[in-house]
């Protein structure tokens, strides 16, 4: 894409609509899915592929949330950036799998894939959303405990 193709996007505001989108989806998965943003936390960026991105590890937390879990997502600026940061208490990832989950295809489990759907393709196309509008995504997580996705992105 080009420069041209981007807007000021209100990253709080996505996180309202992936919280209202899956909202129903939680509540079927037994999971709570919540969100905290500043109003006025802006990103120059296509706001299809912003609200994609947030979708996408939105969901993931949810996907892999336990019973009674909890995900939530936080959006705020922090001086020529803006972070979001999902997290969740579900079933964590493997500390040895942790390189490889923005590979294309790559799922962890591949035991569940048949459960919970799904091709691999989410987290890739996170990294790849991140890395065109000149961010950075980081993965934190611990095996049973959950995991928290951190990204930054250049302020408007």
């Amino acid at each position: 894409f080009t420069p041209t193709e981007t807007e000021p996007v209100n990253l709080g505001a996505c996180c309202k609509k992936a919280v209202r989108m899956l909202g129903p989806y939680a509540a079927e998965m037994g999971a709570q899915i919540e969100q905290s943003s500043e109003e006025n936390c802006y990103v120059l960026a296509r706001e299809d592929d912003i609200f994609q991105l947030v979708l996408n590890l939105a969901e993931n937390g949810v996907k892999y949330s336990q019973k009674d879990g909890q995900v939530r997502l936080i959006a705020y600026s922090q001086g020529s950036t803006a972070v979001l940061i999902v997290e969740d208490n579900g079933v964590g990832i493997p500390e040895d799998e942790l390189e490889r989950i923005f590979q294309r295809f790559y799922r962890v489990d591949k035991a569940r894939s048949r459960e919970t759907g799904g091709t691999g393709l989410g987290l890739s196309i996170v990294k790849q959303i991140v890395r065109l509008h000149a961010g950075t995504v980081t993965v934190a997580s611990e095996f049973g405990k959950g995991t928290t996705f951190t990204v930054q992105l250049p302020v408007k």
